[in-house]
């Protein structure tokens, strides 16, 4: 690879960084009706919960952060907000990086039952690398209809795009089925367009998260074998834990290749060490986001 592609990745590499953790304030009139106290802010006044109503899913995510309220400036303290039962809310938010929320038909078509307490749903776009050799430096998991993000290399298109324990929904509003290899989809959107929108299922909150997720990423981190049936997996470790017998959480360095089982998408070969800092997610309010670009 010659010196001047490589600098071209790495000006794409902070271009990207830079548009997914710049902050834009953003409007909203929301013409629904919403009940009292369905928003819980912190005392930075970012959104922790959303109680109920799901309209709002529509219209904000998990993270954002509200500044204004009918024209009047807020003060940083932990609040519910609306403080009484509207029929229209204007607020006005600041949100990080190009994220917006998913709409209602596309949440429609993604098919799921009902929202994970504790998450943020939004839509995301994955910029298409200059070189078609870089590596997008994800690992995934199919699941369903559905990928866990298992693993991020550094230095890639997916360590700015995703957090490991993200559940990428759909890509461009298309579902696909539980045989889809991912980096075939991302290879094949790439062809028409040089970005690709992805609805994501990321943890932020502190309410009990999907279970699953939470089990892919132990399983991935600690066991050496292919992961056998999800769901007997899941009731067997479950019965583990009631048992008193905790999983361990701990920095991990791994030496083992990863299992060709799992799916990939143009890990590095060379890389023969792993860290995973954490079997589950940033918890806290897209932690890495809010990283300010070097």
């Amino acid at each position: 690879m010659s010196n001047l592609l490589k600098k071209k990745e790495q000006l794409q590499y902070l271009s990207i960084l830079k548009e997914n953790t710049k902050e834009n304030i953003i409007t909203i009139k929301i013409n629904e009706t919403i009940e009292a106290n369905t928003i819980i802010l912190n005392n930075d006044l970012v959104i922790e919960h959303i109680e109920g109503n799901e309209c709002l899913f529509e219209y904000l995510v998990l993270g954002d952060r509200i500044i204004e309220e009918s024209g009047k400036k807020l003060l940083n303290e932990a609040i519910s907000l609306p403080s009484q039962k509207v029929n229209q809310w204007n607020i006005k938010i600041v949100r990080i990086g190009n994220y917006i929320p998913i709409s209602k038909e596309r949440f429609k078509n993604i098919g799921l039952e009902g929202r994970e307490p504790g998450a943020a749903y939004f839509c995301l776009n994955i910029q298409k690398p200059i070189s078609e050799k870089v590596e997008l430096g994800v690992t995934c998991y199919g699941s369903q209809n559905s990928f866990y993000i298992l693993a991020i290399e550094p230095d890639t298109i997916g360590e700015i795009t995703f957090l490991e324990g993200d559940r990428v929904l759909d890509i461009e509003g298309e579902k696909f089925g539980p045989s889809a290899q991912l980096n075939d989809l991302l290879e094949k959107g790439f062809q028409k367009s040089d970005s690709l929108s992805c609805a994501i299922e990321r943890a932020v909150g502190k309410a009990p998260l999907n279970r699953l997720r939470d089990l892919l990423m132990t399983w991935y981190s600690f066991r050496p074998d292919p992961l056998p049936d999800v769901a007997l997996v899941v009731d067997n470790e479950t019965k583990l834990v009631k048992k008193g017998k905790s999983l361990p959480k701990s920095i991990l360095k791994k030496n083992k290749s990863r299992q060709n089982s799992k799916q990939k998408i143009k890990i590095s070969k060379d890389n023969k060490k792993f860290e995973m800092k954490s079997i589950v997610p940033n918890n806290l309010l897209l932690e890495r986001l809010i990283k300010k670009p070097s």
